[in-house]
């Protein structure tokens, strides 16, 4: 990685999304307006940070291969983001429609907010193996963290297959990585800051 890359806001977005949307879930029961809220605000921080983990990854590549994975990740993850994001399209058309819960409309409002759910996976997914893949090749991150995020890929995969599932369960595997990765990184971005800091204070004027 070179320094003009890290940067602790930006390592630090993966975090408050994990945090976040595991806040807005809740109990898994009745979602309220709030919650929608703060989960679109996570979902909408996942962006930047994949965008970061690209740039960390970009950072270190040595072959075109390495360049190629960091920018599918980047593009997956972004793609992936946003339908998790529209998919909240047809719940929020319902609630200010009016629509009465039990009709047809309705459960075809709610089927197609599950669908783009499961298959935003499919994108996530390819981020997430990418990111691994890349990482394992460059050394960008710690081999625990590459490996976990390969991990995550194949649970976002194998999810992303059961078109008809209700459960994303592989979601919170994702948040999880991106929580471990974004200390991680915070923390290297923390302790390069310090150590410029030094080293500019040690230079003469």
């Amino acid at each position: 990685m070179t320094t003009s890359v890290r940067s602790v806001p930006a390592a630090a977005t993966g975090a408050v999304f994990a945090v976040a949307l595991t806040v807005a879930a809740g109990d898994g029961g009745t979602v309220s307006a709030a919650q929608h809220v703060a989960a679109t605000a996570a979902l909408t921080l996942l962006i930047p940070f994949v965008v970061y983990v690209g740039a960390i990854l970009r950072a270190r590549a040595a072959h075109a291969t390495d360049r190629w994975l960091a920018t599918t990740a980047v593009a997956a993850g972004a793609v992936g983001t946003c339908m998790k994001l529209l998919s909240d399209a047809p719940e929020i058309a319902r609630s200010d429609s009016r629509i009465v819960d039990g009709s047809q409309t309705s459960a075809a409002l709610d089927a197609v907010a599950g669908t783009t759910t499961v298959l935003a996976l499919l994108p996530l997914a390819v981020f997430a193996l990418a990111a691994g893949v890349a990482a394992l090749r460059t050394g960008a991150v710690p081999r625990w963290l590459a490996v976990g995020a390969l991990v995550a890929g194949g649970s976002l995969a194998v999810n992303g297959c059961f078109l008809h599932t209700e459960n994303v369960p592989a979601l919170l595997v994702l948040s999880l990585w991106c929580l471990l990765a974004s200390v991680h990184l915070v923390r290297v971005a923390r302790r390069d800051e310090v150590t410029a800091g030094s080293v500019s204070a040690a230079s003469p004027a």
